[in-house]
């Protein structure tokens, strides 16, 4: 959604060409997107989340009831799952930041995963500063420049999701 907004917002740079008018044209659309979030409800998670089961049904019922799905088709799945919740929460000793901290950094495997995610943010970060300095080279219209931004941009979210959903992204 990052790239959609890039786009969206290079686009309006493009058509206005005053930064006032691109200004109160980014104003405008948030301020016309702004009142749809007061519409839209809480994800059944974040609800489930709260422990706010009487809102999760309702939630629940008014989405069955807009995909056109009868009570019999999720009701019972939805009482057998809350049958399985834990009735209170087991009270775990709070641990000081730094004995969190100390757990985390002694064992081998977070060590390593923790610079294999170095490595991929650095790599990350070299990439973007060599595309955005080669098209400010290139003698062409920051327009056009962050457009290819976001399309190498959205070219690595999409290919990033495809190695995490599929099989070379699973262990199994």
């Amino acid at each position: 959604s990052y790239t959609i907004g890039e786009v969206i917002v290079t686009l309006f740079a493009y058509l206005a060409k005053d930064w006032q008018i691109l200004k109160w044209a980014n104003t405008t659309f948030f301020a016309l997107v702004l009142p749809y979030l007061y519409f839209m409800p809480e994800s059944p998670l974040y609800i489930y989340s709260k422990r706010q089961y009487a809102q999760l049904e309702a939630l629940l019922r008014r989405i069955a009831r807009q995909n056109k799905r009868k009570e019999v088709d999720w009701y019972p799945f939805y009482q057998e799952f809350i049958r399985k919740q834990p009735s209170a929460l087991v009270n775990h000793d709070e641990l000081t930041f730094f004995r969190r901290a100390h757990q985390i950094l002694t064992q081998r495997s977070t060590i390593i995963k923790l610079l294999i995610i170095a490595l991929i943010g650095f790599t990350t970060l070299m990439l973007y500063i060599k595309i955005s300095y080669g098209l400010a080279v290139m003698n062409i219209s920051p327009y056009l420049g962050i457009l290819i931004g976001a399309i190498v941009e959205a070219f690595g979210y999409a290919t990033g999701f495809l190695l995490i959903s599929t099989k070379l992204g699973r262990k199994g």
